[in-house]
């Protein structure tokens, strides 16, 4: 398992979105090698962290899902 630590759920000036700093050439690049190599392997990542905020409840639960979903599928969120 591979922790790829972490991402914040903000809120932009009244829109829910997702913020990282992950490299994601870089994640891509590291599951191909070791799918490669057949290493069976979990990628998963956090959400906030000890120095993050808070989730904004300015948005309900399928705000914040869809915008997951269009960011895990590499749309713009």
């Amino acid at each position: 398992m591979i922790n790829w630590f972490s991402i914040s759920l903000a809120d932009d000036n009244g829109n829910p979105k997702i913020k990282y700093g992950l490299n994601s050439t870089c994640i891509a690049e590291v599951a191909k090698i070791l799918g490669d190599k057949n290493l069976e392997t979990s990628h998963i990542i956090t959400v906030g962290g000890w120095d993050a905020p808070h989730v904004s409840t300015a948005f309900n639960g399928t705000q914040w899902w869809d915008t997951w979903k269009k960011w895990n599928e590499n749309e713009v969120a």
